[in-house]
């Protein structure tokens, strides 16, 4: 409700430019609260302004935000449309959106069936350093490697898991750790060594952690 009063404000002295991003921000913030169907509106609003205005980046940053909303929905031929006006570099030295495009496009790429480009989008977003100051999108840059590493290395694959893992942690996204750390542990009663692909049973390490607290 508070941003809705503050759209208002700025659309009653005629900020077209401060109520597309206020529509941004209530996108964004509905999708985070699983709201997608309701996301929608506000995000296209956005963008309706920033063509209004010729306002390049508001366009860029709507489509993006509708991107992944689009990708949370599983309609991936409309987020790769969303992607496609414009190229990961039209985000000249904005590194944090660059990796977000690539991430987006690389997600949309791989659920689409084009496996080797989507795993090669995920590789540049690793390449713009995102494991010091994007660790969010560098775990998730290395789960797209992961889930679609069929037929690789399996040493490899498990570096992949421990490297989307401790990126997970470093963004403080612990349930994002303890749901991937479960692939890499056996199941009761066996003993213990790095696998993939297996239906773990067992709590993870990080679940015993978070329940029992720090050892006395």
């Amino acid at each position: 409700e508070l941003y809705k009063t503050v759209r208002a404000v700025f659309q009653g002295v005629n900020q077209k430019s401060m109520v597309a991003n206020t529509d941004i921000t209530i996108g964004y913030y509905l999708s985070t609260q699983d709201k997608l169907l309701e996301a929608e509106h506000p995000l296209l609003s956005a963008l309706s302004i920033g063509n209004e205005l010729n306002d390049l980046w508001l366009q860029r940053v709507a489509r993006i935000h509708l991107a992944e909303l689009y990708l949370e929905r599983e309609q991936p031929a409309e987020a790769l449309a969303m992607l496609s006006k414009y190229e990961a570099d039209d985000w000249a030295q904005d590194t944090y959106r660059k990796a977000c495009y690539i991430s987006a496009k690389a997600k949309a790429l791989v659920q689409l069936g084009s496996i080797t480009e989507g795993r090669e989008l995920a590789r540049q977003v690793i390449d713009l350093h995102a494991t010091q100051t994007m660790p969010q999108e560098a775990a998730e840059a290395y789960e797209l490697l992961v889930v679609t590493g069929d037929g690789e290395d399996p040493a490899e694959l498990d570096r992949l898991t421990a490297m989307a893992i401790a990126n997970y942690l470093a963004a403080d996204e612990t349930a994002e750790a303890v749901r991937l750390s479960k692939r890499m542990l056996p199941k009761r009663g066996e003993a213990p060594y790095l696998s993939r692909g297996r239906d773990y049973e067992q709590p993870t390490l990080f679940d015993e952690v978070i329940t029992q607290g720090p050892a006395k």
